[in-house]
């Protein structure tokens, strides 16, 4: 690569990487139960080296009695945790790293698709638009996918498309992305759809090169996926394998023409004008609202990227193709549409085709040719729309969805847990509230729960009692002198007790109350 590319590159990615990290506990504004459950899991496991069930190294984890999750995000995050302690920062870091190093992995695939225009505008690109970076910074088991499929994808076509003459590097590289692609099995359960049609397309695309390698090698690279495919496949068969499936499919809630119409909706959803470039995922933890998945600017190097693909027919170019139309499939089949978690598989694909659309533009005669006065004024308008796109979306980011956003990401939580640790002495219990998800994730991890207490006897040592189906209404509670109670402002009773403490929201509108 030409030394000007390469530090443009460099630029890129030191600048995506300390985006990821700047602010990174208090952008999102609180640590969602799910973040926390991940941090808990990688606690438990360094300070006892087992689960928060006790189970000694699992290969999949129980999420909240409701499905089995995969492991490999909560095992990284045993690093953090150790270095951090058990913080926002240390719960959020792998997101952040994996983020990072994707924008790597992506500018690689570029790289071997469409050269090293494609690389570096790939990995830019990526650096700063929406959708990766959001899930860049939060502590999903789902961020390091995109990660995980780049970096294996490129491998395997750098392998495919090598030399000759460079079997014994060649062979490497296409063991070393087999594993690597097989890996992300490990991330995040809609991978259990993407991996295999991955394999499926790279085999359609790429079968002259691995008729090439021969019958020996190609059977060393089955080998290497079995083995890292087999206990995902065995897990899955199970019913606990299958839970997540039974909970969010579409087959659980819908049969026959309304599923295959659902079905539908969902795919063409991840499509929509709304979901690319306006609106995004619904859901103000997927998305900050008022912004697409992706810039104006992504979709226009996008559209070129799939043109240019198209026109060359090259078997990379296919395979990125392919790729691009099974990735909403995962997602699809679940009910629900424009679910910017369950598509992100997608991300790779995007980024190294809007790569290739640029590579495509910019070339001799084309639309945006620099050596073309033309083609010099639309390069500077589209690098000024992409600037000041990508400008308002960090303001909006940074500035005003921390305020918007925090009743979704559960804010409050840990400032009342302070509060409540303050007032503990003067009460023999305390009620948590039923109105958030899980709200005992939250003092588990940010409050560094002994993890062999919680093995043995969850809270039944303490004052806190969760989850309780009958809450006060106003009258003595039998065995419960002095109760305190932690509850969302409309959940307070009109006589029994009284507020005493109010935990506010960023924009000053109450969290939650506390009363006694």
């Amino acid at each position: 690569m030409r030394r000007t590319l390469l530090v443009f590159l460099l630029a890129a990615l030191i600048l995506g990487g300390a985006l990821r990290f700047w602010r990174l506990s208090s952008v999102p504004p609180a640590l969602y139960c799910d973040e926390a459950f991940q941090g808990y899991e990688a606690y438990s496991l360094l300070v006892t080296g087992a689960d928060s069930r006790g189970v000694a190294t699992p290969l999949f984890f129980d999420v909240f009695e409701m499905g089995w999750e995969e492991p490999l995000y909560i095992y990284l995050t045993t690093l953090p945790v150790k270095m951090l302690g058990t913080t926002e920062a240390a719960a959020r870091s792998v997101a952040a790293a994996g983020g990072t190093l994707a924008l790597a992995a992506v500018a690689a695939l570029a790289f071997g698709v469409g050269g090293e225009i494609a690389a570096v505008s790939a990995g830019a690109l990526m650096a700063l638009s929406p959708w990766a970076f959001h899930f860049s910074r939060v502590g999903f088991q789902a961020s390091i996918l995109p990660l995980f499929l780049a970096a294996g994808a490129a491998a395997l076509i750098a392998a495919l498309g090598g030399r000759k003459g460079f079997e014994r590097p060649r062979l490497s590289l296409l063991l070393a992305g087999g594993a690597t692609l097989t890996l992300a099995l490990y991330t995040y359960v809609a991978a259990r759809f993407l991996v295999p049609a991955l394999f499926v397309g790279l085999v359609a695309t790429h079968l002259q090169s691995l008729r090439a390698f021969g019958v020996r090698r190609c059977a060393a690279l089955a080998a290497v996926v079995a083995l890292f495919a087999v206990p995902v496949i065995m897990f899955a068969r199970t019913p606990a394998g299958m839970a997540r499936y039974q909970d969010v499919g579409l087959v659980s809630r819908y049969s026959g023409f309304e599923a295959v119409s659902h079905f539908a909706a969902n795919y063409l959803s991840y499509l929509s004008p709304g979901f690319l470039l306006t609106e995004g995922d619904p859901n103000s933890r997927h998305s900050i609202g008022g912004f697409g998945a992706l810039h104006p600017h992504d979709l226009l190097f996008l559209i070129a990227g799939i043109a240019a693909a198209a026109m060359r027919r090259r078997q990379s170019d296919a395979f990125l193709l392919w790729w691009l139309a099974v990735a909403p499939l995962p997602a699809a089949l679940a009910a629900g549409p424009a679910h910017a978690v369950r598509a992100i598989g997608a991300l790779p694909a995007i980024y190294a085709l809007e790569g290739l659309g640029v590579a495509a533009l910019l070339r001799k005669g084309s639309l945006l040719d620099p050596a073309r006065k033309r083609g010099r004024v639309l390069l500077c308008g589209v690098a000024i729309a992409a600037a000041a796109s990508s400008a308002a979306y960090l303001y909006h980011y940074f500035v005003v969805y921390p305020v918007a956003s925090a009743p979704a990401w559960e804010y409050g939580l840990k400032e009342a847990y302070t509060e409540i640790e303050a007032l503990a002495s003067s009460h023999d219990s305390i009620y948590i509230t039923r109105g958030e998800d899980f709200p005992y994730m939250q003092r588990l991890y940010l409050f560094a729960f002994p993890p062999q207490e919680y093995q043995r006897r969850r809270f039944s040592a303490t004052k806190y009692l969760f989850d309780q189906p009958v809450f006060y209404g106003g009258g003595v509670l039998p065995g419960r002198s002095t109760p305190l109670f932690l509850l969302k402002p409309e959940e307070a009773p009109g006589s029994g007790i009284t507020p005493r403490r109010t935990i506010p929201y960023p924009d000053g509108t109450a969290a939650f109350v506390i009363a006694w």
